[in-house]
């Protein structure tokens, strides 16, 4: 992974955890766990590749028809052979395999230092990421515009410092959301609004220090704060993955 990425990886786990965590290597089968898989593919015709997501019709394009942006002239060159005024419309669609190219790459505006991406714009040290606009220092994400040092995280809006993020919009120094708004040093929280430092939280707005749903005070806030953070800390530095996310959390007593 580039050096800008893997310090703004590093800069974001000592925020949201207090520890510094490298290489991002380490970390990437986790922090995919939760956005569209993703590969890079070879090109057709032998120059360059593409970053093809698993998603939408992405997905159906069949992998051994794609060309690269570097090949983006050839592959307009090819035409169709063995044709006449008599063929059928099967005809013809049964010869499209046998000249059709797929061009899937997508990247326009001023980029700089972009790796293993599809679709972006904008853009400064970003690595593994489809659909990303006016963002930078960010890995392994989907679909995510105006934020910065964003990492395994999807669809997300303005918003800076966030693992494991998901639909969410302008948030800060937060962990393990989904379907969050405005929403700040946080963790564990779905279906939420205007949150501060808060864990666990669901259904809810408007919480500050609130531990699932309860406020509870500053110091007790951070005293809990502390056990689950370290708790996540040696896991991630132990497994290089957690185990449970936002989704599932709820279960994991069971």
């Amino acid at each position: 992974m580039d050096r800008k990425i893997e310090e703004a990886f590093a800069s974001a786990t000592k925020i949201l955890f207090g520890k510094p965590l490298s290489p991002i290597g380490k970390y990437e089968k986790w922090l995919v766990e939760r956005t569209p898989a993703a590969a890079n593919v070879k090109s057709a015709l032998g120059k360059g590749g593409c970053y093809m997501p698993d998603y939408s019709f992405f997905g159906r394009v069949p992998r051994a028809r794609i060309a690269s942006k570097e090949e983006f002239e050839a592959a307009g060159k090819m035409k169709m052979q063995g044709l006449s005024e008599a063929s059928t419309l099967a005809q013809i669609a049964n010869k499209l395999k046998e000249f059709a190219y797929f061009v899937p790459d997508y990247s326009e505006g001023s980029n700089v230092n972009v790796q293993n991406s599809t679709g972006y714009f904008n853009c400064m040290n970003i690595a593994n990421g489809f659909d990303i606009f006016d963002t930078k220092n960010s890995g392994d994400t989907f679909s995510v515009m105006g934020s910065e040092a964003v990492f395994g995280s999807y669809r997300i809006l303005t918003s800076k410092f966030l693992i494991h993020c998901y639909n969410a919009y302008s948030l800060n120094r937060c962990f393990e959301m989904d379907y969050a708004k405005n929403c700040n040093d946080s963790m564990f929280c779905h279906n939420v609004e205007s949150l501060d430092n808060c864990m666990f939280c669901f259904n809810v707005k408007g919480k500050r220090y609130a531990i699932a749903n309860c406020e509870v005070g500053r110091e007790e806030y951070l005293r809990v704060k502390k056990i689950v953070v370290d708790g996540i800390v040696a896991a991630l530095e132990r497994d290089g993955k957690l185990g449970f996310d936002v989704y599932n959390v709820l279960g994991k007593g069971k």
